[in-house]
C-alpha cells in the first residue's frame, strides 16, 4: 500500500492535511482513499511566526504518516482511520491545534460536554441529525448560561462543518441544526458616580485597588495585566504612553494607548525590561473576593467582578462620546459587532429613566387652564 501526505484548500485561506492511500482502505464497507488528520496550515504564511507554526504542524502530520506506515508494515493495514474516531476525540484534537490557550480550553470544555450528553463516543462517520439535536437539547435544558450554551454549540457546529468539508462526515449536519442564540447581554458595569464611590471607599488590598482601577481606565483584561512587562510599556516623546503586547485570550498583537491617570497607576519608576509592571498581581479569584466586600462597603448593589472593569471602561467611553470604532480598537475586538453590545447596555440603562421628567402639578390643572385660555 502506498501512502502520501497531501493537502486540500478549505475556507479561511487554510489547507487541511490528509494521508492518501492506494489502494483504498475500507470503512463501514465503503472504500476510502483519504484519512484527514484534523491538522491545518496556512496556505500563504506571511510572517516568520506563521511559517514556524506551519512547519510545526507539518512535522506532526509527517509523524502521523510514519506511524501509519509502521502499522501497515506490522499489521497489514492502518489500525484506525481518522473517520472512525469519535466526535469527542475529533473536537479535542481540533482544539489542541488552536493558538490561543483560552480557545483551546473552550474546545476542551465543549468536548467534555459531548461526553456528558452521551454522544461523545459516537464515530464521526456515524453521527446523525438526531445526535446533534440531542446535544442541543442537552445545552438548552442544562444549567449553563445562554451565552455559554450558544458558544459551546457554536463550536460543535464548526467542528461538524469542518469534518464535512474534509469528507469525514457524509452529509452537511451543520446546515440541518440551527444555532442557539446568544440572548441579551447581562454585563455588569459601573456608572461614573458608582466608580467614584468605589474608589473613595477604603480597601485593605492596595494591589486590588490598583489593578481594578487600571482595568476601569484602560479596559485591559486581568490575564494581560498580570503578564504585562516594562518592555511592553512605551513612553513616547509627546507624552503619550502606549502598551504593546500580545493578548493572552486571542494571541494577537495589540497596541493600547493609555491616559495620564492610567500611566500614574503603573508608577513613575521603570523596572528592568523583563520585570513585571505590577508585581504580585492578585489572582482573579482573590480580586473578585475583595471586590465583593469592597463594593458592599461602597453601597453598590451590583455584583461586579474584575471583568466588570473592562465593561465599565467601554460603557463610560461610549457615554462620553468616544466613537464605537475607537472603543472597539481599544478593546482589541476583531469585529465591531462585539463592541455593539456595550451600546445596547447603555440603551437598557436609558430605559430605566423613562418618565423621570414630569411637571410638579397634576395634569388636570393644565387641562383646566388650557380650556380657560381657549374659551377667551
Amino acid at each position: 500500500m502506498a501512502l502520501s501526505l497531501r493537502s486540500l484548500p478549505i475556507k479561511g485561506g487554510r489547507l487541511t492535511l490528509y494521508i492518501d492511500y492506494w489502494p483504498p482502505f475500507m470503512i463501514n464497507g465503503k472504500p476510502r482513499r483519504k484519512e484527514y488528520l484534523g491538522l491545518y496550515i496556512l496556505a500563504k504564511p506571511r510572517t516568520s511566526l506563521e511559517r514556524d507554526e506551519n512547519a510545526k504542524i507539518n512535522k506532526q502530520a509527517e509523524l502521523r504518516l510514519s506511524e501509519r506506515k509502521i502499522e501497515i508494515a506490522k499489521f497489514g493495514s492502518a489500525r484506525m482511520a481518522k473517520a472512525t474516531i469519535t466526535i469527542a476525540e475529533y473536537c479535542r484534537d481540533t482544539g489542541k491545534n488552536k493558538k490561543a490557550k483560552k480557545t483551546q480550553a473552550n474546545w476542551k470544555e465543549m468536548s467534555d460536554h459531548l461526553d456528558k450528553a452521551e454522544i461523545g463516543a459516537i464515530q464521526l462517520s456515524s453521527l446523525t441529525v438526531q445526535d446533534c439535536q440531542n446535544l442541543k437539547s442537552y445545552f438548552l435544558t442544562g444549567n449553563l448560561a445562554q451565552s455559554s450554551q450558544s458558544k459551546y454549540f457554536g463550536l460543535f457546529r464548526t467542528a461538524i462543518r469542518d469534518a464535512h468539508l474534509a469528507d469525514l462526515i457524509p452529509i452537511g449536519l451543520h446546515d440541518r441544526v440551527s444555532s442557539i442564540p446568544r440572548g441579551r447581554a447581562t454585563k455588569e458595569f459601573l456608572r461614573q458616580h458608582e466608580l467614584d464611590a468605589l474608589f473613595s471607599t477604603p480597601v485593605r488590598s492596595l494591589l486590588t485597588r490598583r489593578t481594578f482601577l487600571f482595568s476601569c481606565l484602560t479596559g485591559m483584561r486581568h490575564s494581560d495585566l498580570q503578564a504585562l512587562k516594562w518592555e511592553n510599556v512605551f513612553d513616547l516623546s509627546d507624552g503619550i504612553c502606549e502598551l504593546r503586547y500580545k493578548m493572552i485570550k486571542t494571541g494577537k498583537q495589540h497596541t493600547l494607548p493609555i491616559g495620564q491617570q492610567a500611566r500614574e497607576v503603573l508608577g513613575a519608576t521603570r523596572g528592568k525590561q523583563r520585570d513585571k509592571v505590577l508585581l504580585n498581581t492578585p489572582s482573579i479569584q482573590s480580586v473578585n473576593y475583595t471586590l465583593h466586600r469592597w463594593r458592599v462597603r461602597a453601597g453598590i448593589s451590583k455584583k461586579i467582578t474584575f471583568h466588570s472593569g473592562r465593561h465599565t471602561f467601554a460603557t463610560l467611553a461610549l457615554s462620553n462620546g468616544v466613537p464605537l470604532k475607537v472603543v472597539s480598537d481599544y478593546l482589541g475586538h476583531s469585529s465591531i459587532t462585539q463592541t455593539e453590545v456595550y451600546a445596547r447596555l447603555l440603551e437598557d440603562e436609558r430605559d430605566r429613566y423613562v418618565g423621570r421628567v414630569n411637571l410638579t402639578m397634576p395634569l388636570t390643572l393644565v387641562d383646566e387652564k388650557d380650556r380657560k385660555e381657549d374659551s377667551r
